[in-house]
């Protein structure tokens, strides 16, 4: 619950920031500029600026991160534009993230991403639980449009490539203590150790914990002449906390409190070391254990089309924004770990870098009130899950030209997944069915860059990959609740093959600008339909095809005052998966046919993505900062099966533009530096479905951030008070219309203010 922080820091801030009015500057600030953020996933010999290299790139250093108060990649989104980096809500930590108008709208585990996320390198292959927290990363890259050449697969919107700390050659100890909104309290420490001349070592900790943004308080009303007592059998009670609210005599016990609390940890250790004057070793070994709360969702009622909540129940939700009704007690338990190891030798003429990798999903069990209603209209009872993956990479980069350099690499990725699923509709029998997945990968790859003069290159590259997927799915109602056995097992395979080029033109006039016309392919594996019911509509879909079209430009000029990025872009996006329904003729085993209906996998639309991204840091003057961003999607389908006016049609999850404005001033004191800050990001419109049902479209929203922190250099100490969504915009992340059963908003997180302190030592 929200507790009474906010009453100690909101006055406060207010006066901060009222005071900072009246603030007149008091000694002097050393020039600033612009910090320089180095970037690895153009996979050169030596990381290289984002400004030097001719892709889309928003590359977000600590500092930046830690100032901006983010907690996981989804708080990163505001910066990067057409960057849509929000979950899917249904099951906690699952990403369903967009760049440029491509991405995945849902939790299905057979269907694979389109925006890649990368840690030290290594393609997290599974979903689920790759949502990453901002806790101790040095960088992340979100790279925009396809990257298919030196990234490989499922990176056809884009990518997110993010690079831990390394240890240091000195003794250092950092760490952060936040406490807030909520019961809020995290803690992270790092310590870096010197073990030799040559090694050092770093250990890594994080806590986090906090209450549910809302409250299951089970108080919605029943309309008693629509409730029918005969459907489901159990009585209609009245709760002695919630006298006009409903309880059922089935509903799981504790199934009020909080939802979405947060309880998870995380240890990571990193060893550099140099094996000789040539050869160095980074091993990155982490875990990370989870107790958390389920999605929040919340019932709706959906006025043109009334849904069974409605017509059955006469139910009507909860009024607060932050109640809702649930009688089944969610939960998300997640364990997983991972082991990395790049090994790196310098040749005289370049540098060779192998970088393998294992990480395991040990439990990913979650229990999941869908239908947001007192009432059991969709449920997912504790479903079970697991994965693990290997990767290797093999990788050349030159270094014995100044006129040309390039890479070649090859990778191999093999993956397997469980998914045991539970669901329960409508009052029926706990339905229970598997999925499992093996699945392998291996790609050739390489990337030329010549460089004609001091001022003109290009760059030409390619990867060819080869996959395979094998699948057994057993549908929900035919397998016993424990898993043990299922009377239905459908096996299917599928190999994919596919060749990603790039082309590039660079022009460098001098070593402030950076102006380039690209020309990539991309493309997203491809799947088998897990909502399938027999053999006949599981598929494969073939894969997703995107060419990609880009002029940009780049530049860092006034003395490196001000950074103004551009990129147009055009996407022609086909073979699209999208799930149809379809009359399927089904030959039985005597021969005969018989005609079902069902879902499929289908490779069933064609669209046309356009665009414009602006990007801008500026510093007015020593004091004062500006940044910027301003992004522009125009996402139109050519051809949808079974719609005859598909350009009518709007993607899910795209809003039409979007944009961000961040404002910091410092103000020096005697014995340090207060800054304060302030940040407002902007989300055009937008769809939340694909059948574009205006009674969960998603209306224009605004956020703002505040902040104040003083900062004392010579004690190594940061203190910080800051607001997140402070105006309290009601929002939300994701929404679905199950059919005749329900409609479900899944909301965005509310007001909250925290104090966060930070040391260096």
């Amino acid at each position: 619950m929200k507790n009474y922080f906010s009453l100690i820091t909101r006055a406060p801030v207010r006066v901060a920031l009222s005071a900072a009015l009246g603030v007149f500057l008091s000694g002097n600030l050393m020039a600033q500029t612009i910090d320089e953020v180095i970037v690895t996933s153009q996979k050169k010999a030596t990381g290289i600026s984002v400004q030097d290299v001719g892709v889309a790139i928003t590359a977000l250093d600590s500092n930046k991160i830690s100032d901006s108060f983010s907690v996981d990649l989804r708080d990163l989104a505001r910066f990067a534009p057409n960057a849509e980096l929000d979950t899917s809500a249904t099951f906690v930590g699952y990403p369903n993230f967009y760049i440029r108008g491509i991405g995945v709208n849902g939790s299905t585990r057979t269907a694979d991403p389109a925006v890649g996320i990368f840690l030290n390198g290594v393609y997290l292959g599974y979903s689920p639980a790759s949502l990453l927290d901002t806790f101790d990363l040095e960088v992340v890259e979100v790279l925009r449009g396809p990257q298919g050449t030196l990234l490989g697969r499922n990176v056809t919107g884009g990518a997110i490539n993010a690079r831990t700390k390394r240890p240091g050659d000195e003794f250092k100890v950092e760490g952060k203590l936040t406490i807030g909104d909520y019961n809020q309290t995290d803690v992270m420490v790092g310590v870096d150790i010197p073990l030799s001349s040559t090694s050092s070592f770093r250990i890594s900790v994080l806590s986090q914990n906090r209450d549910g943004y809302w409250e299951d308080t089970n108080s919605g009303t029943v309309d008693t002449s629509i409730y029918a007592p005969g459907y489901p059998t159990t009585e209609l009670l009245v709760s002695d906390d919630n006298p006009n609210g409903i309880a059922f005599e089935d509903a799981v016990p504790n199934a009020t409190g909080t939802k979405s609390d947060i309880n998870t940890q995380t240890i990571r250790a990193t060893l550099v070391t140099a094996l000789s004057d040539a050869t160095d070793l980074t091993v990155i070994g982490e875990y990370y254990t989870s107790k958390n709360g389920s999605a929040n969702s919340k019932n709706i009622t959906h006025t043109a089309v009334p849904k069974l909540a409605q017509t059955r129940y006469g139910f009507t939700r909860s009024n607060g924004d932050y109640d809702i009704d649930h009688n089944l007690h969610g939960q998300s338990d997640v364990e997983l770990w991972s082991l990395t190891g790049e090994l790196t030798h310098d040749l005289d003429h370049g540098v060779v870098t192998a970088l393998a990798s294992r990480r395991e999903l040990v439990d990913f069990n979650t229990t999941t009130d869908f239908d947001g209603t007192p009432f059991t209209l969709f449920h997912f009872p504790d479903n079970k899950e697991n994965q693990e993956q290997d990767s290797f990479e093999l990788r050349y980069a030159s270094t014995f030209s100044d006129k040309f350099d390039f890479t070649l690499g090859y990778y191999f990725f093999d993956q397997s997944y469980y998914v045991g699923e539970r669901r329960q509709i409508l009052q029926t029998v706990n339905q229970a069915g598997v999925t499992e997945i093996d699945h392998d990968i291996s790609a050739f790859f390489g990337q030329l860059t010549y460089n004609f003069s001091d001022e003109v290159s290009v760059v030409a590259g390619l990867r060819r990959t080869s996959e395979e997927k094998a699948v057994k799915f057993s549908p929900p109602g035919s397998c016993e609740l424990d898993f043990s056995s299922c009377t239905t097992v459908i096996q299917k395979d599928g190999e994919f093959e596919n060749t990603t080029p790039h082309l590039a033109l660079n022009y460098k006039p001098d070593e402030d600008r950076l102006f380039y016309l690209s020309y990539t392919e991309g493309f997203k594996s491809g799947a088998f339909n897990q909502r399938a019911q027999t053999a006949a509509f599981i598929g494969p879909a073939d894969e997703e095809k995107v060419s990609s079209v880009e002029l940009g430009m780049k530049s860092v000029v006034n003395d490196g005052k001000l950074m103004l990025n551009a990129a147009l872009f055009m996407v022609d996006y086909e073979d699209i998966q999208v799930n149809v329904n379809e009359d399927i003729d089904i030959t039985l085993p005597d021969g005969s046919v018989e005609t079902a209906s069902g879902q499929v996998l289908k490779n069933a639309a064609k669209a046309e993505i356009s665009g414009l991204e602006l990007e801008v840091v500026s510093y007015l003057t020593d004091n004062l900062r500006v940044n910027g961003s301003f992004g522009y999607v125009d996402a139109e389908y050519e051809e949808f099966q079974g719609i005859p006016n598909a350009s009518d049609l709007k993607f899910a999850r795209v809003p039409e533009y979007t944009y961000n404005l961040g404002v910091s001033y410092e103000v020096p004191v005697k014995t340090g530096l207060v800054t304060f800050r302030g940040d407002y990001s902007y989300k055009d419109d937008y769809f939340t479905d694909l059948n574009n049902d205006p009674e969960i479209m998603q209306d224009g929203f605004g956020l703002v951030d505040l902040s104040v922190s003083y900062d004392n250099d010579d004690k190594g100490y940061r203190v910080s008070l800051y607001g997140r969504n402070v105006t309290d915009e009601d929002y939300f992340e994701f929404a679905a219309n199950v059919g005749a059963i329900d409609t479900v908003v899944w909301g965005g997180a509310p007001q909250r203010f925290g104090l966060e302190v930070a040391f260096g030592l």
